[in-house]
This record gives C-alpha cells, structure tokens and sequence, in this order.
C-alpha cells in the first residue's frame, strides 16, 4: 500500500516508518530544489540528512549527502557451473577461510601492493585531482572495506551456487564525497534545513567537479567488485581444486536501470542458510528477486552483526524481510 503525506510532496512504499524517519522525510521534501513528490521505499528508515531509501529528483541541483558516501555502492552476482553437492561438507568452511586470506576486508585494509589490474586500470582512468594518493587508490581496488560490505556464497532453489558480494568504491569514493558535501555547505548550508541536505548549485565549478567525481567512483566501484568477483571466484577454484564455469543461460535481454542510496552495517562474510518459501509474498522490497532468490551459504566471521540491523540483503533493518525470523534461518558451518 502506497500512503502519501506531507500534502503530496512524500510517497511512502516503507512498510515500517517511525516518526523520526517521517520528519526527515518531509524536511527533505520541502526543500526549494525538490521538484517532484518523494518516493519512501520499502525499507526506507533514518539517515544523515536524507532518509535512506529515499529516491527523489531535484532540479539544476545535487545534494552530495543525499547521494551518500560511499558513491556507487552495490551488488554483484555470479552464478557458477556448480551445485550445493559439489562442495561437500567442508568446502563452503574452506571458501571462506581461503577468500579472507585473498581479499582485505575490514577498516584500513587493503592489498600491500596493488594487482596488475589495478594499475592498468588506474593508468586508463585517472582518478579526479582531490585524490592526491594514487598509490594508495589503486592498492584499495579488489578490497572489500567495512560496515555492510560482504561476500558470500549463496545457493538457489535449484540448489545452483552464486557469488554474491556488496562494495563500493572504498575510501577513494567516501572522501570526495565528504570533501563535495562540504563545499555544499559553504555554498548553501545556510539555506538548507540540515546541513546534511545541502546542495551545490548547477552551473558552478563545485557542481561540475562533483559530478565528475561521482562518475569516476561509480566507475571504481563497479571495478572493485569484478575483481573482488575474481578474487572470490579464484578462492573457490582452489578449494574445489579445479576450474569452475560461469553458468551459461540464454534469455530475452532487457535493459533496466535502478538506484538506490544508504547503508547499514554487516558483516563482510556469513555462514547460514535461509529457508524462505519462494511463494511467500511478505518480502515488501522484492530483495529475493534482487539477489535472484539466493540463500546465503557461508561467510567469514567478520564484525558482529548491529542488533536492529538486516546484514543482507544490503540495505534493509531487521523487521523489513521475513527470512530474518530465527525460524527461517539454520546455521550451516
């Protein structure tokens, strides 16, 4: 059910909404730049500034705080050539302990030089001037980070196995966002009800160079998870002690496009599966189909979950997604 509040400027899909999140949700609507109602989704709940969830469209503005800090954060997913059967008893235990030896994860960690790839990649995408250590950019490609980062390795209905992992473009991305919503706050801060909502205005240097910036993360970050799908992938391999084929499947192809701003913490790895009825209709956000009704197999433990906080799929709290109910959920490691 769709409600609307806030005269019609605020369109609410969120199946939960406390009175904080509604109240930052109608100061985000009432700003001058705002041009359009804004859209609450499922699991929208509060953040700095802008609610997270929070889709909206603003004209001749941007604000940098509503983008958030960690531009371009996201999914990936890779189905393999393998089935739950194919890894035995210890193997998903082995993933895991493999895979934290290969891919940095956590706060302040990242590779002690960085791959080939990286380089290369740096060479052809030169990172924006306000990134003064470049060495330091191309060592954090294929790291995962912390907060709600993860990979994990995930089985289907049809018992077919998947990578699936959330990063984003790690320390590069956070500090132009945080050096671009300070500008915001120079340029208009005095204007905006938050200082988190404040915005740069079109057509100045400040504006432009933001816009360059978040281009540059989300191309950093959609790199930093192919390698991190490599690293992952090649951890697997070693376990199984063979090659492992993508699976190969021919559908119609559509192109779709889809946003979404705002995190929470996890942990980088888990190890449970989750026994949730595909026919169940309670998933408000539509996450199973997201991650193409994976179920979680195994992780590596990292930082604990935050009580109150859903770990995955990335960006819902605890209360939003039924497989979250101890009932549906069975240790496998």
């Amino acid at each position: 059910m769709i409600e609307t509040f806030a005269n019609g400027k605020v369109r609410s899909w969120a199946s939960i909404l406390d009175d904080p999140t509604r109240e930052q949700a109608e100061r985000t609507a009432e700003l001058e730049i705002v041009s359009a109602p804004i859209a609450l989704m499922p699991d929208a709940h509060l953040g700095a500034g802008a609610t997270i969830g929070t889709v909206l469209v603003t004209e001749n503005a941007v604000i940098p705080m509503a983008v958030g800090v960690d531009i371009g954060c996201g999914m990936a997913a890779r189905k393999l050539a393998l089935v739950l059967d194919d890894l035995g008893d210890l193997a998903a235990g082995r993933w895991v302990s493999t895979c934290a030896a290969v891919v940095p994860a956590g706060l302040g960690k990242w590779h002690a030089d960085a791959s080939d790839d990286a380089l290369r990649w740096i060479e052809r995408n030169p990172p924006p001037n306000e990134l003064k250590d470049r060495k330091r950019v191309a060592e954090q490609l294929g790291t995962l980070g912390s907060g709600n980062h993860f990979i994990e390795l995930s089985v289907d209905e049809e018992g077919g196995i998947w990578l699936l992992l959330h990063s984003g473009s790690r320390g590069a991305g956070n500090k132009l966002a945080v050096l671009h919503a300070e500008a915001a706050v120079t340029m208009n801060g005095a204007h905006a009800p938050d200082r988190d909502l404040a915005w740069l205005d079109a057509g100045t240097p400040e504006f432009d160079a933001y816009v360059r910036g978040l281009y540059w993360s989300q191309a950093y970050a959609l790199e930093n998870r192919r390698e991190l799908l490599a690293s992952a992938h090649g951890a697997l391999e070693s376990v199984v002690q063979r090659r492992v084929a993508l699976f190969e499947e021919h559908r119609e192809q559509r192109l779709l496009h889809a946003g979404r701003t705002g995190a929470v913490a996890a942990p980088p790895f888990r190890v449970f599966l989750l026994d949730r009825d595909p026919h169940d209709r309670r998933d408000p956000a539509g996450l199973g189909e997201m991650t193409g009704g994976c179920r979680p197999v195994a992780q590596r433990a990292g930082t604990p979950p935050t009580p109150g906080h859903l770990p995955h799929p990335a960006h819902a709290p605890t209360g939003h997604i039924p497989t979250e109910d101890p009932t549906h959920r069975r240790p496998l490691l």
